[in-house]
């Protein structure tokens, strides 16, 4: 096929895992100080603008990148050439009228929204981070392209160019933010046009700092608008120098393309599902602004006494509780909880295409490669990660953020150590819903989810409006949620696929490797606690559970040769891990 190449899908995986972990580290830099600028209240506002942002951007565009890389994986395994490019052309009118729509909806939707959840100062944050919509979108459509032709480097890189706008704009923005509102207040006593009052210098100021709070939060996600932007305007340079790669004989040898009606009615019969699913995913966090946040409100409301008992002395000064509460878990627990499903959410997009392709040619052996590799690999990720985090979850916190209100710290850790064990259940989620997409499925994970998501509305609601649970009864809502999804869409892949994945090599094997990686964090983590700093005696623990966990690996040979020869130069490494034997 001309010049062009196709990477395989763990190559693909490898490339997009890479460039994740590197936006990750960066979203991590972007994060951990913008936490410790605007705190838990300033944090809420932030996650609130997300919780409504993250709905519709799924509703409109989630599922057409998935729809389009099928589409592509399947037409050119027929060698379909034209059509792969007539595609493209139909996604990116369909991505900029679905990109305006959202825009303008999200608009009309923000003040309805921030009455609903008692928090009108989000609407700022809100406001400046609706058109990020368009431009993901029109991203998104060069995306999908890319990605359908095993072609996973484009993607890598917007997400970096996206990630580094970020987090140079967004934080420089956000000091910029607060060291105006402070000079305007030591000047004139009012910040940003509202004056303010307190009793003694100390509670002034305090009031100043919360006043400039729903700006510097604006500022923040102002940086990832402008960032995807600039990676929308790469996407768009790239293709405009580098094209497809098709060559003159490749598009000379294709059949004829279908009409561009044609090809839209099969583009959305694809997409709707796989957008509502992916809707029904962000209904899951939606839950915790609607359910969590107002039950906890409720509390402070109605059991005032009870929850004044728990916080009085833990949240002394703090005159949002409610906010410093939820910003806790929504601002800092969750984002250190979705590290780790974000990561396994590329490996499920590399692996869609080579399972559509398999599926399509009713190659019945790699399909069951595949579908294996990706939950396998998956797994290898997130059960260390996840029982890493479970087990340090205190010294995790305290290392990224010891420079925030000591309160954070303690209310964080339990809520941390649950959600560590939820991000290996949803993780394990992320790759069987893309294989049950990429069989033609779509409508199976949105069944799923949204059972997943009433059932965490309903012990959300149970338990966190229980004064002594609180808070803590939201990461038991997430955990039970994932686990029956899982649950129903493993079952659903091995009644379509008509054969169960090895649960041997999948489950078992990188478990027992975590739980040695865990084991050693924990057991480092309790002998040197004491007598180095906390943050150092971390750091060792991560370190050494690191090695053990890849020791492990080998001793119980919890890699596949299959696995091996799907990376680059693979079979040249598969040939020396196998003389030593060190895969299965």
């Amino acid at each position: 096929m001309g010049k062009y190449k196709q990477q395989s899908f763990l190559h693909g995986a490898t490339i997009l895992v890479a460039a994740t972990l590197l936006v990750k580290v960066i979203g991590a830099i972007y994060r951990i100080p913008l936490g410790n600028m605007i705190g838990t209240v300033g944090m809420r506002y932030f996650s609130n603008a997300y919780d409504l942002y993250l709905p519709i951007y799924s509703l409109a565009m989630a599922g057409l990148p998935t729809a389009v890389a099928r589409i592509i994986a399947q037409r050119m395994s027929q060698q379909r050439y034209r059509d792969v490019r007539r595609t493209f052309k139909v996604t990116k009118l369909t991505f900029l009228v679905t990109g305006l729509s959202s825009f303008l909806i999200m608009l009309i939707a923000t003040w309805p929204f921030v009455s609903l959840i008692n928090s009108t100062e989000s609407v700022y944050a809100i406001l400046a981070i609706s058109p990020s919509i368009l431009f993901c979108c029109i991203m998104s459509s060069y995306r999908g392209y890319y990605e359908g032709q095993r072609n996973m480097t484009p993607t890598a890189v917007s997400n970096i160019i996206e990630a580094l706008g970020k987090l140079v704009i967004g934080l420089g923005l956000t000091f910029v933010v607060i060291q105006v509102g402070m000079s305007q207040f030591e000047s004139t006593g009012k910040v940003f046009g509202k004056v303010i009052e307190g009793e003694t210098p100390e509670i002034m100021r305090q009031a100043a700092s919360d006043a400039i709070l729903p700006y510097a939060a604006a500022a923040a996600v102002l940086g990832i608008t402008i960032g995807s932007l600039i990676g929308a305007i790469y996407m768009f340079v790239m293709h405009k120098v580098k094209g497809d790669s098709f060559s003159v004989r490749d598009l000379r040898n294709s059949p004829p393309p279908i009409s561009a009606k044609s090809t839209l009615k099969v583009l959305l019969v694809m997409a709707i599902p796989i957008a509502i699913g992916s809707l029904s995913t962000q209904i899951s966090s939606l839950v915790d602004t609607l359910v969590v946040q107002t039950r906890l409100d409720g509390l402070f409301d109605n059991h005032a006494e009870e929850m004044n008992a728990i916080y009085s002395e833990l949240l002394s000064g703090v005159t949002e509780k409610s906010s410093a509460i939820y910003g806790t878990y929504k601002g800092f627990v969750y984002t250190l909880y979705n590290l780790i499903p974000t990561i396994a959410s590329v490996i499920g997009v590399s692996a869609l295409p080579a399972v559509t392709t398999a599926w399509v040619k009713r190659d019945r052996k790699n399909l069951k490669i595949n579908i294996e590799s990706v939950l396998r690999i998956t797994a290898l990720v997130a059960f260390p990660a996840g029982i890493g985090i479970s087990v340090l979850s205190k010294g995790i916190i305290d290392l990224l953020y010891s420079s925030r209100e000591p309160y954070m710290i303690i209310i964080a850790t339990p809520l941390l150590r649950v959600m560590g064990i939820t991000a290996i259940i949803s993780s394990m989620c992320l790759p069987i819903t893309s294989v049950l997409q990429a069989i033609g499925k779509q409508f199976i994970p949105v069944r799923n989810m949204l059972i997943g998501a009433g059932t965490k509305g309903l012990i959300s609601f149970i338990l966190v409006g229980i004064p002594s649970i609180n808070i803590n009864g939201a990461p038991y809502g997430t955990l039970v949620c994932y686990l029956v999804i899982f649950v129903l869409n493993f079952i659903s892949v091995c009644r379509y696929t008509h054969f169960v994945p090895s649960i041997m090599s999948i489950f078992i094997k990188p478990f027992i490797c975590a739980a040695l990686c865990g084991v050693t964090a924990g057991a480092m983590n309790w002998i040197l606690g004491g007598h180095i700093s906390e943050n150092l005696s971390t750091v060792i623990s991560i370190a050494l559970a690191g090695i053990v966990y890849i020791i492990a690996l080998f001793i119980f040979k919890a890699i596949s040769k299959d696995d091996v020869m799907m990376i680059p130069k693979g079979e040249k490494i598969a040939n020396v891990l196998e003389k030593y034997h060190l895969i299965g």
